[in-house]
């Protein structure tokens, strides 16, 4: 785990002002100390998840590296069972500026907001990771919504598969020479998303540079419609990019301007469905869908 230590030079300013990475160092070393590593976990999304003992006490971190950032920064919601403070000790969750907020445990049950690196204090045993979910509903930009494609349901062929720099370290990848088993149906991905609002939303693609769908690029991309609660909106191809690669955490091939949808308030579906091959050499269904975003106008 990275807690900012990259020799006495990172850490403090000239005028020995503490930058970001002295002030991590410091919580590190005071929540972590001589802690010894027990185990890692990589299934909440957009972090890795450390198990250390220290003594009597268990510490988990959670380490949003860089490596799996969510769209946007959207925050994760962590359920934990099994929770066993240590006696005579307050069970925290501290960020990387130092700031400690105190865990309410009922049932032996916790639930945790996730905006950011934190670590986890005050524990006997380790805790149980019972459910983890991006939170569409609190983004860390207000107005965005965020979903992740492997939360949906999907046909045959894709699978999900790590990338770096993509939302939540996954995308759902299709990569295939043989024909959907319904070709009225076709390859197909279907996404829930809450809206809190009712409003007009900007639907933002993440997944591989759709530029490579226009017939300039010799599409490189299968295309694909897209839908709303089953109605049906566009094309991918008929996208613009509104973010190169890279420039928005979660986005490393960019984002794409699907369009622009009216929502009511509650729960809606966004499907891709492909329409063909790509139009290269290997003649093959194929297309990285990482995450959509939903931007109040």
């Amino acid at each position: 785990m990275d807690i900012g230590f990259g020799g006495p030079h990172s850490l403090v300013n000239k005028d020995l002002t503490p930058k970001a990475a002295g002030l991590a160092f410091s919580v590190g070393a005071h929540c972590l100390g001589p802690a010894r590593h027990l185990r890692t976990r990589y299934d909440v999304p957009g972090y890795e998840t450390f198990f250390f003992r220290r003594g009597r006490e268990v510490v988990v971190a959670f380490d949003n590296n860089g490596k799996a950032p969510l769209l946007f920064g959207a925050q994760v919601t962590v359920s934990l069972g099994k929770m066993q403070p240590l006696p005579g000790t307050l069970v925290t969750l501290t960020d990387l500026l130092g700031r400690s907020s105190p865990v309410q445990i009922k049932n032996g049950r916790a639930t945790l907001l996730l905006k950011g690196t934190a670590i986890l204090n005050g524990l006997k045993s380790p805790p149980e990771i019972t459910g983890r979910a991006v939170n569409p509903g609190q983004p860390a930009i207000p107005g965005i919504i965020v979903a992740e494609a492997v939360t949906g349901t999907r046909s045959a062929r894709w699978a999900a598969v790590n990338h770096e720099r993509f939302s939540g370290g996954q995308s759902l990848d299709i990569f295939t020479e043989a024909e959907p088993v319904s070709p009225d149906e076709g390859y197909w991905v279907k996404v829930p998303f809450p809206v809190p609002d009712q409003g007009n939303y900007t639907v933002l693609f993440s997944g591989n540079d759709l530029e490579r769908l226009k017939p300039e690029a010799n599409p490189s991309l299968s295309p694909f419609d897209w839908y709303i609660d089953g109605t049906f909106q566009g094309r991918g191809s008929d996208s613009t990019p509104c973010s190169r690669e890279n420039l928005i955490p979660g986005a490393a091939e960019g984002l794409a301007n699907l369009g622009t949808v009216s929502l009511a308030a509650g729960t809606h579906e966004f499907l891709l469905r492909l329409t063909g091959r790509r139009n290269v050499y290997d003649n093959r269904y194929a297309l990285w869908f990482n995450a959509m975003a939903f931007v109040k106008r």
